[in-house]
């Protein structure tokens, strides 16, 4: 999907995601394969929730 079809609050969680891998990355020296773990717990973890 280009971001041009995403809805206005849509982009923004694309944005603030992007913003937050950032910061991970450079502040905290974590790789995109940590972050995508992490990503992936907090995925199973809500699904766990519901």
């Amino acid at each position: 999907m280009s971001r041009s079809r995403r809805s206005p609050g849509s982009a923004r969680k694309v944005d603030q995601l992007t913003g937050t891998v950032g910061h991970l990355r450079d502040q905290h020296g974590a790789s995109l394969t940590e972050i995508v773990g992490l990503l992936n717990q907090m995925i199973e973890r809500d699904g766990r929730q519901e």
